[in-house]
């Protein structure tokens, strides 16, 4: 399997940015239990990387439409290439969690409640390759979504940020910790000296959520537009009339 799953990525955090780091720390009030909490935006660390990828798996998985459409958990092949490439783009030392901040738990580790998982693609990475039928799925889904377009020649860089999900527990839906995620991305994104990223939204929210960061919408397919040589729907058990939107998104 890990012969047949490749993710090579040349870039390196500058060893002038700390890692672990804390980017962003706000206070959030839960709508339905009125319960406060302080929320820290931080870098992954590598103690935490297999429980992250857990906590993707629990709560990205088997609730983001596409991965939920192709059934990605059930298929054991995608499942194992996942966590190989989830760990590839973790051991970049970009992706950032949300963990509760509890000034009387100061000795535990904080509970994690968000993740986004990010890497850095740099323009002489080799092509990247996958094992599993459903991920591959995924993958000829988002390159269809792209239509083609090079985030390269868009961002006119030679790297730039590669976002691959963001995941939040259900019980803090509602506290702004998927967009506190993505806009604490440009911060470390830019300290480390990148300037833009390429995203695809899978969901109906994508535009409002993409609006908010101020990106650029560069294309958009509807997920029963996708569909084989023979016009057969690929993936045809996701909510009618949703699309996938692709952005890039040049930081401030």
């Amino acid at each position: 399997m890990e012969s047949e799953t490749r993710w090579e990525l040349s870039w390196r955090r500058p060893d002038n940015i700390p890692h672990p780091k804390v980017w962003n720390i706000f206070e959030a009030t839960s709508k339905k239990t009125g319960c406060k909490y302080n929320i820290k935006i931080q870098d992954i660390p590598p103690d935490r990387f297999d429980e992250s990828i857990d906590f993707m798996e629990t709560n990205l998985d088997d609730y983001e439409p596409v991965f939920k459409a192709v059934d990605i958990l059930k298929d054991s092949e995608s499942v194992v290439a996942h966590r190989i490439m989830r760990r590839k783009l973790l051991e970049q030392k970009i992706s950032l969690m949300a963990v509760i901040d509890d000034e009387n738990k100061p000795q535990s580790k904080p509970e994690i409640i968000g993740t986004l998982l990010l890497g850095v693609k740099s323009k002489n990475d080799p092509p990247t390759k996958q094992a599993g039928i459903q991920l591959n799925k995924v993958f000829t889904l988002f390159a269809r979504i792209m239509n083609g377009f090079d985030p390269f020649q868009l961002l006119e860089s030679d790297s730039y940020v590669l976002h691959w999900g963001i995941s939040v527990a259900p019980k803090y839906y509602g506290l702004g910790v998927g967009l506190e995620l993505e806009l604490s991305s440009s911060y470390v994104g830019k300290a480390c000296g990148i300037s833009g990223s390429s995203i695809v939204f899978t969901s109906n929210y994508s535009k409002p959520f993409a609006e908010k960061l101020g990106c650029t919408i560069i294309s958009e397919l509807r997920y029963d537009e996708f569909k084989n040589e023979h016009g057969e729907v690929i993936i045809p058990n996701i909510m009618n009339g949703s699309r996938g939107v692709y952005v890039i998104w040049k930081y401030p």
